[in-house]
């Protein structure tokens, strides 16, 4: 399958790992022909020789992968799934805030 019908999510850990393969390669499969989804989980450390997966406790950590897969799949769509509670300040230079109505992101204020 080429690029131009491929969906990468780039996600944190096993949890939206399998969230994608579980809920949304079915729902493509179902009702949009010729699409696939694939899953790509971030390396977020190593501890002796082995690649950890999961806990992303900064921006800088995964920026380095999400930008390998944007330029490794420039005719794709790329997309992203973390839990962004733990490094909501650290995004880009963006200051996150949480009010009525979930997170806000408030672009130029640090």
């Amino acid at each position: 399958m080429t690029d131009e019908r491929t969906i990468y999510v780039v996600v944190e850990g096993e949890s939206e790992e399998r969230f994608v393969k579980d809920v949304l390669c079915p729902h493509f499969l179902d009702n949009v022909r010729g699409v696939n989804v694939v899953p790509i989980t971030v390396e977020t450390g190593r501890k002796g020789g082995r690649k950890l997966k999961g806990g992303v406790s900064s921006f800088e950590k995964i920026r380095k992968d999400i930008s390998r897969v944007c330029n490794e799949h420039r005719s794709a769509i790329v997309t992203s799934m973390f839990d962004l509670y733990v490094f909501l300040k650290d995004i880009a230079g963006k200051v996150w805030s949480k009010g009525h109505g979930g997170s806000r992101i408030h672009p130029g204020e640090t």
